[in-house]
C-alpha cells in the first residue's frame, strides 16, 4: 500500500512514522527546502532558534513520550516563566493569586469574579455547552464587565481583531484549561519546556526516523494537482510528472486543498470555506539590554499592533546567546491588515515607537538583529458550533484524507497536537470504514 503525504511538519511527519510502522510504504512532499514546518530554525548567536516561538506544557503527553521515544529526553529541560500584562501604560507582572491581588486595573470585586471564574473554568469537565455561546457573552457574565474589558477583550481582539466577539467560549476553555495545567505542585510558578538546541532537533530527529523507516522524501516540490483516477490517486508535480498511489494525506492548511484535490463536491468546498484563519507576522528582535523580566509579556492596550511580547532568554537563559536579549513580537492579523503587505522595513517603524511606549527607556540603539517572518495560514478562526464546521479528516473523495491546524479543538493549536492529530489520521487511514465513507459522500452532496 502506498500512501503519499503532502506537507512535511509534525502532522505529516508524525502520520508517515505511524504509516510506516504499520507496513506501509510513504513518500513526503513538501514545498520547501528542509521539513519542519512552523518548528523550523534559524542561527540566532550561532545558536538555534525557532522562527516561530515554541515550547510545550506538561499536559502535552504525546510530544513527550515522542521525544522520549526519540532518545531526546535529557535535551528536554523544564523552566520556570514569568507572565505579564501591559494595561494603562504599565507592565504587571500577571497569571498568579498574588500577581492579580496587585493588579491595580481592577477594583477588588472585578478581582474575585476574575479568579472564581478562572476556578469555574478549570472546573469544567464538559465543554461541549460552551460551543454554543461566545467567550464575551460568558466572560461578562462570570468574570464581570470590568474584567472583560479590560483584560480579555484586548487579548481577544490581538488574536482575532474584529472578529473577537464571534469567538467560541469552547475555544477559550480549552486555553484556560491548558494553561492551568502548567502550573508546578505548589500551583505557584508556571513551568514550561523547551528543549535545548530548538525544537529543530526534535524535527531533524523525526525526519530521521521515517527516512531509516522507508519513507522517501522529495523537497522543494510544488504540487499541481491531486486527483483519483479509477482506482488511484493521480498526484501531479509542477514538472508536469504524475505520480500513482493507493492513498493521499494533504495536511496543507484547509484554504489550500480545494486549490489542489480536484474534484471535490462544491458543496464541501462551500464548507471548507466557512472556516477563516488569521495570519502572523512575527519578528525577532536581538537586543543588547533587556527588554523587561517577562518572559510572556501580553499587550493589552488596542492602540498597540501587537498583542505580545515573548522575551525568549528571560526563560531560556543559554549562555549560547553570548548575553544577547532574543525577543519576539507577535502580531496575529486578518486580511485586510494592511502591515500584512507592507515592508519589513514599514513594520519595524510601526513597532519601534510602540515598544517605546511600553518601556520608555527602549531606544532603536538596543536593536543589534531585526528578522520578520510570516505565516499566511497562522490559527483558525473558531466560532460557536464549530464541531459542525470542523471537517473529517477523510475528505468525499475516496483515498484522499486531509490534517491541519483545524482539527484540533477544543485545544488551541501547537506541536503536541499537530503530532497527536498525526496520529489520529494514521488511524482512520489503516482502519478505513467504508460505511463512514458513504456517510460523508451523502453529506456533502
Amino acid at each position: 500500500m502506498r500512501v503519499a503525504v503532502i506537507g512535511g511538519g509534525f502532522t505529516g511527519l508524525s502520520a508517515a512514522k505511524k504509516l510506516l510502522e504499520a507496513g506501509y510504504e510513504v513518500d513526503i512532499y513538501d514545498k520547501g527546502n528542509r521539513l519542519g514546518g512552523l518548528a523550523n530554525s534559524i542561527n540566532i548567536e550561532n545558536t538555534k532558534l525557532e522562527i516561530f516561538y515554541h515550547h510545550i506544557f506538561t499536559s502535552d503527553h504525546e510530544i513527550q513520550d515522542l521525544i522520549k521515544e526519540l532518545g531526546l529526553e535529557k535535551d528536554l529541560q523544564w523552566l520556570e516563566s514569568k507572565m505579564g500584562f501591559f494595561v494603562e501604560n504599565k507592565i504587571y507582572e500577571f497569571g498568579t493569586p498574588v500577581s492579580l491581588l496587585k493588579f491595580k486595573p481592577l477594583k477588588l470585586i472585578d478581582k474575585i469574579r476574575f479568579g472564581l471564574s478562572v476556578i469555574r473554568l478549570q472546573l469544567i469537565t464538559d465543554w461541549i455547552p460552551l460551543e454554543k455561546i461566545t467567550a464575551k457573552e460568558w466572560l461578562i457574565k462570570n468574570a464581570g464587565l470590568n474584567a472583560y474589558k479590560i483584560c480579555w477583550e484586548p487579548l481577544l481582539t490581538s488574536k482575532f481583531g474584529d472578529k473577537h466577539d464571534t469567538i467560541s467560549m469552547a475555544w477559550f476553555w480549552g486555553k484556560i484549561k491548558l494553561r492551568g495545567s502548567t502550573r508546578s505542585e505548589a500551583k505557584t510558578k508556571e513551568q514550561l519546556g523547551y528543549m535545548i538546541g530548538s525544537f529543530e532537533k526534535l524535527g531533524d530527529k523525526l525526519v530521521q526516523k521515517v527516512e531509516s523507516s522507508g519513507a522517501k522524501i522529495y523537497l522543494n516540490s510544488n504540487i499541481e494537482s491531486i486527483m483519483s483516477v479509477e482506482n488511484s490517486i493521480h498526484i501531479r508535480l509542477a514538472n508536469r510528472s504524475v505520480v500513482e498511489y493507493d492513498k493521499v494525506l494533504v495536511t496543507v492548511p484547509l484554504p489550500i486543498v480545494p486549490k489542489i484535490v480536484k474534484g471535490l463536491p462544491k458543496k464541501y468546498i462551500n464548507e471548507i470555506n466557512k472556516i477563516e484563519y488569521t495570519s502572523v507576522i512575527c519578528t525577532i528582535l536581538t537586543l543588547n539590554k533587556p527588554f523587561s523580566d517577562i518572559y510572556w509579556l501580553n499587550v493589552g492596550d488596542t492602540s498597540i499592533p501587537f498583542g505580545g511580547l515573548i522575551e525568549h532568554t528571560n526563560m531560556v537563559k543559554d549562555p549560547n546567546y553570548n548575553n544577547k536579549n532574543i525577543l519576539y513580537i507577535s502580531n496575529y492579523t486578518l486580511s485586510n491588515d494592511p502591515l500584512n503587505k507592507a515592508s519589513d522595513e514599514k513594520v519595524m517603524s510601526e513597532y519601534i515607537k510602540h515598544l517605546k511606549k511600553i518601556n520608555p527607556k527602549f531606544s532603536k540603539d538596543w536593536i543589534e538583529d531585526v528578522k520578520i517572518f510570516r505565516a499566511q495560514h497562522a490559527q483558525p478562526i473558531i466560532t460557536c458550533n464549530y464541531t459542525s464546521l470542523k471537517p473529517d479528516f477523510q475528505t468525499p473523495i475516496k483515498g484522499i484524507y486531509i490534517a491541519n491546524m483545524t482539527h484540533i479543538y477544543p485545544e488551541d493549536r501547537g506541536m503536541n497536537y499537530a503530532v497527536k492529530t498525526g496520529y489520529e489520521v494514521a488511524e482512520l487511514i489503516k482502519n478505513e470504514n467504508p460505511l463512514s465513507y458513504q456517510k460523508l459522500m451523502e453529506k456533502s452532496g
